[in-house]
């Protein structure tokens, strides 16, 4: 992607913006089985330059996108940081995985990252150890429609797959900012390292189906 600099290398041009979006009244993020939790990106509430889409590809018919550059061109700063937060029931290490689309026509590597934080958990860092500082451009490409990717950042052209540590359940804040125009987001999965990938991005959380009520009980015997 091109980068917009401070000394005036390529273009620091911003589209015409239109007043912000009202907040999202959309549910707030839930945790599924306990390993999991599903964060629709509609459900965050917008500032700046992020807008919301619709697609009726995209879970639930929506989207979120931020528009804060020209196409093809990143900022090398996060910008209009938002926030949501995330319910953890059960501690440990957490992946990510996304529900991306490209903004069209796409090249490979552009319109195809967003700048992520977690600035309260215990580590937010790559997964075989080690912290990012702060705001880390995490990418994903899926062109022409919305697909699964996997959580993954790009720190000075040197690739690793995300993690982040919640040592206590407990409510934590993750926060986006936007780098690339046009990288659309529909859905946001963090999922405990005891389950895998495909597993999460099903739905298989690890919960376990509540027993089903107990009949009721008979009542007393006719009399004779």
């Amino acid at each position: 992607s091109k980068e917009i600099t401070g000394n005036g290398s390529g273009s620091s041009s911003k589209p015409p913006s239109s007043s912000p979006p009202p907040p999202s009244s959309s549910p707030q993020p839930t945790v599924t089985g306990g390993a999991c939790v599903v964060i629709e990106a509609e459900s965050i509430q917008l500032a700046g330059a992020w807008r919301p889409g619709n697609d009726s590809n995209a879970s639930g018919g929506s989207y979120i996108v931020w528009e804060g550059q020209k196409p093809g061109y990143t900022a090398t700063s996060p910008q209009d940081a938002i926030s949501t937060k995330v319910n953890i029931e059960k501690a440990g290490t957490y992946r990510m995985a996304m529900i991306v689309n490209q903004f069209e026509p796409p090249r490979g590597d552009l319109h195809n990252d967003t700048f992520f934080d977690f600035s309260d958990a215990d580590r937010w860092g790559p997964s075989t150890g080690g912290k990012y500082s702060g705001f880390t451009k995490v990418w994903g490409n899926s062109k022409n429609k919305f697909g699964w990717v996997m959580g993954q950042a790009d720190v000075k052209h040197v690739k690793s797959k995300v993690s982040v540590d919640f040592n206590q359940p407990g409510t934590y804040s993750m926060e986006l900012a936007g780098r690339s125009y046009g990288h659309r987001i529909d859905k946001i999965v963090l999922y405990h390292d005891s389950i895998s990938h495909d597993a999460a991005i099903t739905g298989n959380c690890g919960g376990s189906t509540p027993a089903p009520p107990a009949p009721p009980a008979p009542g007393p015997a006719p009399a004779v």
